[in-house]
């Protein structure tokens, strides 16, 4: 395979993986945000501190603990979704030198021509811009999903979001795109 595409499909699956990993810590993250939620409700009934000592500063004392991990939380999902940025930008790049490796005047024969076991170029151009295309239209829904985060949300309010954002819908192992691109990678 000829150096440039290699090099391109080898960045463009990078890029895959990258994303993949910051996925995960997003749900990670995600699913602190919702664990946290769940114990204000309980947190904020005098009756739970009945007993202690001094219950009304511990009460203070804890619920000012959570809305500060509640801060956190969402301090570094919001850094992540920026990395997740980055990563969608590098895609586009990746898919412009996709393109650019192909040629502005390739013949439609060589363009069908595999330069490898598994892609041929026009192919790898294509599963390039796929994979951008489903990381940025993930990005859009978990932005969406996280602007609505607040720590003053009810947790039923809270589930179905979190439902949607782990689920990752737009990108998957499974995606042709995505399994060409790992599979050209590794055979080259």
């Amino acid at each position: 395979m000829d150096g440039a595409k290699l090099a391109v499909i080898d960045k463009a699956t990078a890029a895959l993986e990258r994303w993949g990993a910051l996925h995960d810590g997003s749900v990670q993250l995600i699913n602190n945000f919702g664990n946290v939620l769940q114990r204000l409700p309980a947190l904020a009934q005098p009756r739970n501190y009945d007993g202690l000592a001094s219950p009304q500063k511990l009460q203070a004392a804890v619920q000012a603990a959570q809305a500060l991990s509640l801060n956190n939380v969402l301090t570094r999902l919001h850094a992540i979704m920026d990395d997740l940025g980055a990563v969608v930008r590098q895609q586009e790049r990746f898919a412009l030198d996709a393109a650019g490796a192909l040629g502005q005047n390739s013949d439609a024969c060589l363009a069908g021509t595999p330069v490898s076991s598994t892609l041929a170029p026009a192919q790898m151009v294509e599963a390039i811009e796929d994979a951008w295309f489903m990381c940025r239209d993930e990005l859009c829904l978990k932005a969406a999903i996280v602007s609505e985060l607040s720590p003053g949300m009810a947790p039923n309010e809270f589930e179905p979001l979190r439902q949607i954002f782990c689920a990752c819908v737009n990108v998957g192992d499974g995606r042709p795109s995505v399994l060409a691109l790992r599979q050209a990678a590794a055979c080259g």
